[in-house]
Parts: structure tokens; sequence; C-alpha cells
């Protein structure tokens, strides 16, 4: 089994922290049903992770981007020097 670093841990427990949160803020609500309450917590959860995301994910993109030029760009200068 392959065993996950202490990073990669506390990621995940973080993110059910914050979920976690997130829900018992939808159950505290008593004037809405509880699948109402629940359906709206998701929803917020939902939007701002999308939100997150959205923000991040052009970044992410030119990191990766840059990876793969220097990735190929080293193979195939190695190849000319053959």
């Amino acid at each position: 089994m392959k065993r996950l670093n202490k990073k990669k841990l506390l990621s995940v427990i973080f993110t059910c922290l914050a979920v976690a949160m997130v829900s018992i803020q939808s159950f505290a609500a008593l004037d809405e049903g509880t699948a109402t309450a629940m359906d709206t917590g998701f929803t917020a959860i939902k939007s701002d992770v999308l939100a997150g995301l959205a923000k991040v994910a052009p970044y992410g993109l030119a990191v990766f981007g840059a990876f793969l030029v220097w990735k190929y760009g080293k193979r195939f200068f190695a190849s000319l020097a053959k």
C-alpha cells in the first residue's frame, strides 16, 4: 500500500474540515428544511471551489506548459547533438 506523505495528508484533512465547517452552517439554519440547507451549503462550496479554480487554472496551465516545453525542448536538442 502506498504511503501518503504529510503534505498530501494535511491538505486532505484541511479540505475535509472546510467541508464540515460549511456543512455545520447549513445544519444550523432552523427555518429551512434540511435538504434545502444542505443544497444551499453545497452550492456555496461548489461556487467557491469553481471560483478558486478559475483564478488558479491559468497559472497552473502556464507552469505545466513551461515544463512540457522544457521536456520536449531538451529531448529535441539532445537528438540534434547526437
